[in-house]
């Protein structure tokens, strides 16, 4: 996660921008949006950018949250199998969940919905308590998700069962689209960063082309590595947050492992991607941190790259290199 240029990492960060000196005029704002913490630095415009972007979030978790009635999502998941009229932003959410689920061959998939909510987290993470924990539930086998983009661009219908959870992909694009949104306004440079989710774009506070950020699981961590991201997105996954105690005294996560609809037993411990887009570097987080190595390879076939940390230390991919500014601690790269 990014955070503004020599200010305090907000409450969920995995990172923030390393401390320098500013050399252009920027502006930064925090404020809590979807479930966590938003942080928006602005490059070269004046501060009522700041409160387009914050309207924008703002806009973006009332059509997409699943824990808002009325939201988009909200009711096509309560459908049944009835189309359901929604916003070109919401089909461009689904569009690109559904192509994630497709290209990772369903490692990453958000339409997994009665999973995360059989281990208890159905209702915001501050509210959820002891949960009691239902069954796990039936699991696909492969072949078509039943997901149909209207041919008008505004209707969209899931297969009677089949429910979506935005999560962190929903951070990842709103951050994509918040992101190019400022920089067609107007902006020099743009980073928004939502829970650990981030875009950059355009120069950054020091009037660089590229933004340094600081990457650490917590924010209270010492950083794991520093990384120069010119354009692109930054995402970090990780099975040591958000964490709760069900009624059976088992301890859960959120990250679910799609083969077995419960919470992924896998020896990485938290996981970061860099990518062309937060959406692409959210995906491929999460299949690095289920799949480790074979992750890390997965990503760097795409042109992205990944970095692991296990108990045993950090491996990066080969492109890794490209963009670490200086690692923090050793380890050990793939080739």
């Amino acid at each position: 996660m990014v955070g503004a240029d020599g200010a305090d990492p907000p409450p969920d960060a995995t990172g923030d921008v390393v401390e320098r000196e500013l050399t252009v005029n920027a502006h930064v704002e925090r404020f809590p949006a979807m479930g966590t913490t938003a942080e928006v630095t602005v490059v070269g415009v004046p501060t009522s950018m700041l409160t387009i972007a914050r309207g924008r979030i703002n806009d973006l978790e009332s059509r997409w949250s699943r824990f808002i009635p009325t939201s988009e999502i909200a009711r096509l998941n309560a459908a049944g199998g009835a189309p359901t009229r929604v916003s070109p932003e919401t089909v461009t959410l689904l569009r690109v969940a559904l192509d994630a689920t497709l290209m990772t061959h369903g490692t990453f998939d958000a339409f997994q919905l009665d999973a995360i909510e059989a281990l208890g987290y159905g209702a915001t993470f501050a509210e959820i308590g002891h949960p009691t924990v239902g069954p796990a539930p039936r699991l696909r086998t492969g072949g078509a998700i039943g997901v149909d983009l209207g041919a008008d661009g505004r209707t969209v219908t899931l297969s009677d069962g089949l429910r979506f959870d935005p999560g962190g992909i929903g951070k990842g694009l709103a951050a994509d689209l918040v992101a190019m949104e400022l920089i067609s306004l107007g902006a020099a440079g743009v980073c928004v960063n939502l829970g650990g989710d981030l875009r950059v774009a355009g120069v950054s506070p020091h009037g660089d082309a590229a933004w340094l950020v600081a990457v650490r699981d917590a924010p209270d961590d010492e950083p794991i590595a520093h990384v120069a991201v010119a354009d692109g997105g930054v995402a970090t996954t990780s099975r040591t947050r958000r964490r709760w105690t069900t009624a059976d005294g088992v301890e859960r996560h959120h990250l679910v492992d799609p083969a077995t609809g419960r919470s992924a037993r896998t020896p990485v411990l938290h996981a970061t991607a860099i990518a062309r887009d937060a959406w692409r570097a959210e995906v491929l987080s999460t299949v690095a941190c289920l799949d480790g190595v074979a992750g890390i390879d997965f990503a760097e076939r795409l042109g992205a790259t990944a970095m692991i940390v296990t108990v045993d230390g950090v491996t990066t991919g080969a492109s890794w290199a490209a963009y670490e500014h200086e690692p923090a601690i050793p380890r050990s790269g793939r080739s």
